[in-house]
């Protein structure tokens, strides 16, 4: 995703659901993850924290 980019509802919407359950599965579930692990599921939260905050600046912007 382009840093200019506009991010729809519907995609924001979906990337914070998966966020949602990543962030559940991370803190929630007694697996145990070596710290390889965690690195690449805090780039995957990352990943997807992305485009809902873009979105989310973007709605406070026209509401501004």
């Amino acid at each position: 995703m382009k840093t200019n980019e506009s991010v729809p509802l519907d995609v924001a919407t979906h990337k914070a659901g998966q966020l949602n359950a990543l962030l559940l599965l991370m803190f929630e579930s007694d697996v145990d993850l070596d710290i390889t692990d965690e690195k690449e599921l805090i780039g995957l939260a990352l990943d997807l924290a992305g485009p809902v905050a873009v979105h989310l600046l973007e709605r406070e912007a026209v509401q501004k």
